[in-house]
């Protein structure tokens, strides 16, 4: 008859407890912003509609290089922001287009208007 040894600890003794992760332990604790040592960071969605609120608008190079986004990526924010219901204007100003987000009127956010046309399409 042969006997199996195994050097492994017993069921019993594995199933206490497992020690703490550092993560684990982290998410216990009150949040850094939650001590006042640094405010919460801003998102690049926020920062996006801060530009657009500046006199003048801005062009899509400039949210290229203030959010690290590609083109793509900064035209799919105007069009969600467009989608959400914000009136965004496209001007052109020395063949560069310059986005800008007016101030909330319902009239207005119904119709997106092309300032180098002169025609807008409504919203469906």
């Amino acid at each position: 008859m042969i006997r199996k040894t195994t050097n492994a600890p017993s069921r019993v003794a594995t199933r206490g407890r497992k020690p703490r992760s550092q993560a684990q332990a982290r998410k216990g604790a009150a949040p850094e912003n939650a001590k006042g040592l640094q405010p919460p960071p801003r998102s690049k969605n926020t920062l996006v509609m801060e530009l657009l609120g500046q006199p003048g608008g801005v062009s899509i190079d400039e949210l290229m290089a203030a959010t690290g986004w590609q083109s793509h990526s900064v035209r799919a924010a105007l069009t969600t922001l467009r989608h959400k219901r914000h009136a965004i204007v496209r001007t052109t100003r020395d063949g560069i287009s310059r986005y800008a987000i007016t101030p909330a009127d319902p009239a207005v956010s119904e119709t997106i208007t092309d300032t180098t046309t002169g025609t807008g399409s409504a919203l469906s």
